[in-house]
This record gives structure tokens, sequence and C-alpha cells, in this order.
């Protein structure tokens, strides 16, 4: 590891203490992660987020659980401006790489001032594109690609490749 590595873990490190004191068993984070400049992290006190290690958030992301859980695996890439907001349960399998700009949320509003929710599973090796939006109820399929832009409203099979608004799967035709 270089000297600069070792320095930006060892800030990480830092910038994890407030979390850990203010959140405890509610919080937790594995090894070698790495938090960005105005990275937020928020958890109420009905909700747990637990990330895995060789997790690292670029900057200004902002992951927030208002009750329920957050699963995040290890070797997760969160580019820049990334927002995940739970009130159910949202999962990140291992080796996915999250572009910027991309909004994850696993609820709405029901039209009577109330929140409907249903979880948001994204399993490994997904790739999600810059400015995608993934809604509530969507499962990200094991080495599917979310296309840049596109809002996901139903689920991605495994391998699978969709775009568009709502997302479609890619039929490889010019």
């Amino acid at each position: 590891m270089s000297a600069r590595d070792s320095f930006r873990h060892l800030t990480s490190n830092m910038k994890l203490l407030p979390y850990r004191l203010v959140y405890g068993s509610r919080f937790h984070i594995g090894s070698a992660s790495i938090l960005g400049k105005m990275t937020k992290i928020v958890v109420s006190k009905t909700g747990t987020l637990e990330m895995g290690s060789c997790f690292e958030a670029r900057r200004m992301d902002y992951l927030s659980v208002q009750s329920g859980s957050m699963k995040i695996g290890n070797h997760v890439f969160l580019n820049q401006n990334v927002s995940i907001t739970c009130m159910d349960h949202i999962e990140i399998g291992n080796d996915v790489l999250i572009a910027n700009n991309v909004v994850i949320v696993d609820h709405d509003h029901d039209g009577n001032g109330s929140f409907v929710s249903r979880p948001v599973i994204i399993k490994d090796h997904a790739w999600i594109g810059a400015n995608a939006v993934i809604l509530k109820g969507v499962t990200i399929g094991e080495h599917a690609v979310v296309a840049a832009g596109a809002v996901v409203t139903k689920d991605v099979a495994d391998g699978t490749t969709v775009m568009g608004i709502p997302a479609r799967v890619q039929s490889g035709k010019n």
C-alpha cells in the first residue's frame, strides 16, 4: 500500500469514528473502507446500516436509513453524489459498482401522506450506470447492467442489460 493510500485509510477511519459513537450497534462498517468528502450517513433509532469490507463512497454521497435495514456487501463502490434512502430494506451485494448521481429508494408516497415501501435488492457484480434511478420493490440480478439514465421499475434478470424510461431489456438491435 502506498503512503497516499495509507493516509486515505487513516483519515477515512477517523471520519467513521463519529458515526460509530452516535449510532453504536446500529452502524457497522468493515475494514479498509473509505468515505469521501461531504459523504453523509444518517441512521434513525429504528434503522440499521451494515457495510462490508473495502466499501468506498467517493464524495457527496448520502446514505439514509429512516427505518428498517440497509446492508451493503464487500467491495462496493459508490461514485460521487449517490443517494440511497431506506425505509424498509435495501441490500446491495458484493462487487457492485454504482456510478455518479444514482438514486436508490425503497419507498414512495401513497397520496395520503404515508409511505409505501418494498425492498430493493441489488445482487453481486451488478453495475448501475450514471443518473439511473432504482425504485421500490426492484431486484437487480447478478452481473446485470443498468444503463445510464435508466429508471428501473421492474426486476432485472441475471446477466441482463436494461436501459430507458422505464427501463427495458436491451435487445441488441441497432
